[in-house]
């Protein structure tokens, strides 16, 4: 009886391990693509990042080695517009500027980069500021904002105009080559750096929360869990297996419920009602049962879902649920098993009865369960 219980699980374990990995197989079809190279712009994973301080690649005699590298660097002077980007498709459409800053600390000019939307409500208010500023029209300095990026070296056009203006600025401002007080690197904060910290954020949730799910599956059908619950109900009611598997063979299979996820199916014995639902089998005593009736579950997802209910004689309940097209059928030939088997047992389900149930239990066992009882 167990093997065949187990056995007629095994492919509602299939369906599961299928689901499960064709669902983190999608979550990780949307992440992978995005970790490696996004079509909007590069991707940083922060957990990956090796940041270095702007100091730290000053002292070096070769930047070099540091292209690539993330960088955060305080801004307090945006001197000048040096670059602007357009798109591939629209020359009019701008998707990013380059600003010439001055970092005050290491006395040195490089580049800043980011997006059309950044550099409007940032960078351009800041270039403002610091224009304030040098020609003494207030005395307050612009305050720093902060920016994180890649450090990157520049090419073609980007770097022709970069040379353009900082040799401006460093004639004008330090009377000097720009090549002595010069970085050819800009800072390129157009890196989607939020996109992985919080966009991929629910999907890395998913991915981990399905392969726990997964592993749980594998352990449950590893282990053997699908028949745990007959083991215990036999051992706390001091039965004997062998009364199980002869009432489990004579039983009848009212029907099996398939859905897209699981099957489920009843059989009802003369003794005992069994049950598989999804990966787990149940079974309750038949002997006691004073009333059994089924009810639909209103559900806006599952209008198909329907309950069965049997009251034992100390008022307590065993559930069985089923989903799917068939389950209706199901529960009314279940039904017809209980009333052909179970004789002094209600079959059905009215608000009378519920009534009665409820305020004179009495009364509501006197129609078949106690009167059965006297007249056998």
């Amino acid at each position: 009886m167990l093997e065949q219980m187990k056995k007629a699980v095994r492919k509602n374990y299939k369906k599961l391990f299928i689901m499960l990995g064709v669902a983190i197989v999608i979550c990780l079809g949307f992440c992978v693509p995005y970790i490696v190279y996004s079509h909007i712009k590069p991707i940083e994973l922060d957990s990956l990042r090796d940041d270095v301080d702007l100091d730290e690649i000053l002292d070096a005699e070769e930047y070099d080695k540091f292209n690539g590298k993330i960088v955060t660097v305080d801004v307090r002077y945006v001197l000048d517009q040096y670059y602007k980007k357009t798109s591939s498709t629209s020359s009019t459409n701008v998707v990013g500027y380059g600003y010439l800053i001055y970092d005050e600390e290491s006395g040195y000019m490089l580049g800043i980069y980011s997006d059309a939307a950044d550099g409007r409500k940032i960078w351009s208010k800041q270039a403002d500021a610091t224009y304030n500023y040098l020609t003494d029209s207030t005395d307050k300095k612009p305050k720093n904002v902060t920016i994180t990026g890649k450090f990157r070296k520049m090419t073609g056009s980007e770097l022709n105009n970069f040379k353009k203006t900082a040799g401006e600025w460093a004639s004008d401002l330090f009377d000097a080559d720009y090549r002595d007080c010069t970085l050819m690197y800009t800072i390129d904060s157009d890196v989607n750096f939020f996109f992985m910290s919080e966009s991929l954020i629910f999907p890395i949730v998913m991915i981990v929360m399905f392969a726990i799910i997964l592993l749980i599956v594998f352990i449950s059908y590893a282990t053997g869990s699908s028949v745990k619950k007959i083991k215990k109900f036999a051992k706390k009611n001091n039965l004997d297996m062998s009364e199980l598997e002869r009432d489990f063979a004579t039983a009848s299979n009212v029907g099996k419920v398939s859905t897209w996820a699981t099957a489920s199916l009843i059989l009802v014995g003369n003794k005992f009602t069994f049950s598989m639902e999804g990966t787990k089998w149940k079974v309750f005593k038949n002997n006691d049962l004073v009333w059994v009736y089924y009810t639909r579950i209103n559900s806006r997802y599952s209008v198909n879902s329907y309950r069965l209910t049997a009251i034992h004689y100390d008022k307590k309940a065993s559930y069985i649920s089923l989903a799917g097209k068939q389950a209706e059928e199901c529960m009314q030939q279940a039904m017809e098993c209980y009333s052909q088997r179970l004789p002094r047992t209600i079959v059905g389900y009215s608000n009378d009865l519920s009534k009665e149930f409820r305020k004179d239990y009495d009364k509501f066992l006197s129609h078949k369960y106690n009167s059965y009882g006297e007249s056998n």
